[in-house]
């Protein structure tokens, strides 16, 4: 994944090999709207291969963060910056920071749930996504670790 730079747009895109770099597929831009920008944002967003070679992406256009799937409409997650997505059996959680605070949005929930102030967040899952998650930040009182709950 990678945002790219067409006509005046700074919109994300991706692209995939199944023969170990040799080749790759045409590439394909995420979501359907469009961020006009001359300049890199300088963040990029965050994508996830699921077993099926489903792919979700998370990524930011303008102050908003957004989830796709190829060829698919994106929708709306929230405000915000530095979007991460992970995956794991009952599908993507999200992790993003807006104001100062960091955001967590499970695939069963509607909306996200502040976990608490900070920036520049990440989440990994275990391998085929069966085992806990675990999340980290930076916060005013040092580097945060959480380990997510999984959907209900």
């Amino acid at each position: 994944m990678w945002r790219n730079s067409l006509k005046g747009a700074r919109d994300p895109y991706f692209t995939s090999s199944r023969d170990g770099g040799k080749t790759f597929s045409p590439a394909q831009k995420l979501g359907l709207g469009s961020w006009p920008l001359k300049t890199c944002p300088m963040d990029g967003g965050s994508l996830v291969v699921g077993n099926d070679s489903q792919v979700f992406s998370v990524w930011r256009r303008g102050t908003s963060i957004y989830f796709a799937m190829p060829g698919a409409e994106e929708r709306l997650l929230g405000k915000g910056k530095q979007p991460v997505i992970t995956l794991d059996t009952n599908g993507p959680y999200t992790i993003w920071s807006f104001a100062e605070s960091i955001y967590f949005l499970r695939p069963s929930d509607p909306k996200p749930v502040k976990l608490g102030k900070g920036s520049y967040p990440a989440i990994a899952s275990t391998p085929k996504g069966k085992g806990p998650m675990i999340a980290a930040w930076e916060s005013p009182e040092g580097i945060m670790v959480w380990k997510a709950e999984k959907s209900r």
